[in-house]
């Protein structure tokens, strides 16, 4: 089931930051679509991801190892829009102090 969200509901989610032209409109692209699916009464509400990790994976490898996947992809996506989005300067690069 987690491979199975991961393939078909986080990749297809992620794909309006990957996809897009312009990272940072991309990133808010994604943020909107999810406040608009909270704010739909008839969504499913909560993330099976979250529930996953904090209920399960604990306890059985298989989910800590598949959620594991789905969490790296999502980070790897949020960290190559924001290096892109600083490259074509969307975004002002800061330097560490």
């Amino acid at each position: 089931m987690l491979k199975y969200y991961h393939e078909n509901v986080i990749v297809k989610n992620f794909a309006l930051i990957e996809n897009s032209s312009s990272p940072k409109a991309g990133i808010c692209e994604y943020f909107y679509a999810r406040a608009k699916e909270a704010l739909n009464n008839s969504s499913i509400k909560g993330c099976l991801v979250t529930n996953s990790i904090a209920e399960l994976a604990q306890h059985d490898s298989q989910v800590r190892t598949q959620t594991n996947i789905t969490i790296q992809h999502m980070r790897s996506v949020f960290r190559d829009a924001l290096e892109r989005a600083q490259i074509i300067d969307e975004i002002p690069c800061q330097s560490k102090s």
